[in-house]
């Protein structure tokens, strides 16, 4: 059985629908603090509600589960980071903490979710993985807390023998995201517009990275070397092009058949 952590979020329940599609018998954990479910009602999946804080609870949802794909963070936008760096670093270390011990017990593998902020102070272009470990550590507390999150994949590896998976998604968009009032980040217009054959140009405020729409993240993630993910999420995809030509400028031009069916 596979367990995915945050399940119930915008990328966690993209996740769920995948593992659904390839046959695998799959249990979600969330405790539904962002106050919205983005899996379907009847979707065939066990639905726990859990605090990951709390390692009992953990240890249960664990129980019978040979790989888990965490996802659960706190999490926001810009001026989340910003107004609650605490409870980022806090809260997700706790979880981070409870998630791995139990896969010490239960003999699960990890893939975690970590993400493109661990390249945040990268003067590397294009980022290959190793990047990591040569830059400064990320000054926003969510970005650190990432990176702790790779930190604890590695040292259980090499402590306890868990096996693990690190994915770096950028940034996403798609169904079921529910975008803070946030102008820090943006995407104007929003790239779904696109989704249609619409013909027109993106506008990017702030972005560095390219973006990737959040079925594309599903489809690989299963994929035993990280670097394979890193490729299909680091790159973006057909609306983009390749966004390391545009990003600079701020602006990709989208023509009708870039857009996705």
């Amino acid at each position: 059985m596979i367990l995915v952590t945050g399940g119930a979020g915008f990328i966690g329940s993209a996740v769920v629908r995948r593992l659904l599609r390839d046959g695998h018998t799959v249990r979600v954990v969330d405790d539904l603090s962002k106050g919205y479910v983005n899996l379907e009602s009847d979707a065939p999946v066990e639905f726990i509600k859990a605090d990951l804080r709390d390692r009992a609870e953990t240890e249960r949802v664990f129980e019978g589960i040979d790989v888990c794909f965490h996802l659960a963070a706190k999490i926001g936008g810009i001026k989340y980071f910003h107004d609650y760096p605490a409870t980022i670093l806090d809260e997700n270390n706790l979880m981070l903490s409870s998630v791995f011990r139990a896969a010490v017990k239960h003999g699960t593998k990890i893939v975690y979710i970590s993400s493109s902020m661990v390249f945040e102070r990268t003067s590397i272009f294009p980022s290959p993985e190793d990047a990591v470990f040569e830059s400064p550590p990320p000054v926003t507390h969510y970005g650190f807390s990432k990176l702790v999150g790779e930190y604890y994949c590695r040292a259980f590896n090499e402590e306890y023998g868990v096996r693990y998976t690190i994915c770096r998604p950028f940034n996403a968009y798609g169904p079921g995201e529910h975008p803070e009032d946030d102008d820090h980040l943006r995407l104007d217009p929003h790239p779904s517009s696109f989704l249609r054959g619409s013909a027109g140009e993106l506008h990017l405020h702030h972005v560095r990275a390219p973006a990737a729409h959040v079925r594309d993240r599903d489809s690989r993630a299963g994929a035993p070397r990280s670097d394979l993910v890193l490729e299909i999420f680091g790159r973006g995809h057909r609306l983009a092009v390749d966004a390391r030509d545009h990003v600079a400028s701020g602006r990709v031009a989208l023509a009708a058949d870039d857009a996705r069916p």
